[in-house]
């Protein structure tokens, strides 16, 4: 996932310094299914987007990762609540092919100029979307407007919204998917879909759910002791960074030094709080980053739902709110999966007090990487499915 890093750095620290379904207006509409069910005291529709062409990913920049964004025109002329999101993986291939599909997230795109924006970007390749490492109406750069309405990774089905809830999706609105594909194992035509079910706001009595992404850690993870250095370059620091400038450009690295400058300061205790602290694993062994962030909900917002993302060597992971002397465990996941990423409701939602922090804590284990097919290296937060991530999305509510 990339906009995490286009999202913290507008926001968090500033304190410290996907086209597959081009159903815009002005572009070929691809199928559109509708169905609508009169529940008490909801009338819930749900709508599938379908592309009108399959899309093949490319590696771009020497990589092995595709980021690519499209644009979904739902036409909606009332303001909607999301109830439940779904990306519908294209199963359409042959037995035994890999899904290169990493991971997809649905953006909000509201107003005339970031409308606008959209279509331009849309509209530059004759509707069959953009390249977008980066925020997606800002390719390869920062903040752009753009906030999440909901995402999927692989293991999971829909993404439903906590009982009395629903994402907003105002009136008028566009949606721009952003899919990142990883190329390790194929590159095979992509198919997917993206299926909604909405209910109106008006007739509503849902909260809206907001989705916070700015909860980070920095996975500046060492090679395993006793590496040949010789034959992989890229356990050195700097060359790790040149490489991952080259393959998402300048912006990428300007993040993972200031996530490390971040969390140095704002959790000063942490595992990976500072480089120099990170010490190299043995082989077999893990290692561990921590790193402390401030809701981006105001105080009195209720913490409803939590989603943690690592990638390949993620090992486990824990998020938890610290509220002065007390901390509560939202989600701890031991033994991580990235083939099994889920979405977790808290069983007791937690009220958001001024000062609260939200603290992220994850472990890799960097010596199984090879067995996945990755170059042995030294490993930072970036985009790429062979880079890192410690990533946790918190869906609050008002009250």
């Amino acid at each position: 996932m990339r906009s995490p890093r286009s999202l913290l750095i507008a926001a968090s620290l500033s304190v410290a310094a996907l086209g597959v379904i081009p159903l815009a207006a002005a572009t070929t509409v691809g199928a559109a299914k509708t169905t609508t069910t009169t529940t008490t005291p909801l009338v819930l529709t749900t709508t599938t987007y379908t592309p009108p062409e399959a899309y093949t990913p490319v590696a771009q920049s020497g990589g092995t990762d595709d980021y690519h964004c499209t644009v979904i025109d739902p036409h909606i002329t009332q303001a909607q609540y999301i109830r439940t999101s779904q990306l519908l993986p294209d199963q359409t291939r042959s037995a035994g092919q890999a899904n290169e599909v990493h991971h997809a997230i649905y953006f909000l795109v509201s107003g005339s100029s970031n409308v606008a924006r959209a279509n331009q970007l849309n509209a530059g390749s004759g509707g069959h979307g953009w390249t977008c490492f980066g925020a997606p109406l800002n390719p390869s750069g920062s903040f752009d407007g753009t906030t999440w309405l909901g995402g999927w990774a692989p293991g999971r089905g829909a993404s439903t919204a906590p009982d009395g809830t629903g994402v907003p999706l105002p009136a008028n609105s566009l949606i721009v998917l952003q899919m990142h594909y990883n190329l390790l194992k194929g590159d095979h035509p992509d198919l997917s879909s993206l299926r909604l079910t909405t209910a109106p706001q008006a007739t509503s009595a849902l909260q809206p759910l907001s989705l916070d992404v700015n909860h980070v850690a920095p996975p500046d993870i060492p090679c395993p002791k006793g590496t040949d250095l010789v034959a992989n370059p890229l356990c050195d620091r700097n060359a790790s960074l040149a490489d991952l400038a080259a393959r998402f450009g300048d912006s990428a690295v300007s993040f993972v030094n200031n996530i490390e400058n971040w969390c140095h300061l704002a959790d000063p205790g942490g595992a990976a709080g500072a480089i120099s602290r990170i010490k190299q694993p043995g082989f077999g062994k893990t290692v561990k980053t921590v790193c402390s962030t401030p809701p981006g909900a105001s105080p009195g917002s209720v913490i409803r739902q939590v989603t943690p993302h690592l990638h390949l060597t993620g090992w486990g992971v824990k998020i938890q709110l610290v509220s002065g002397a007390k901390t509560t465990t939202l989600v701890n996941v031991p033994a991580y999966n990235f083939d099994s990423q889920l979405t977790y409701d808290v069983a007791k939602p937690v009220t958001i007090k001024s000062g609260d922090m939200i603290k992220m804590t994850c472990t890799y284990s960097p010596s199984i990487r090879p067995g996945l097919g990755l170059q042995t290296r030294y490993v930072t937060w970036g985009d790429g499915s062979s880079d890192e991530m410690c990533l946790g999305i918190i869906g609050t509510t008002p009250h």
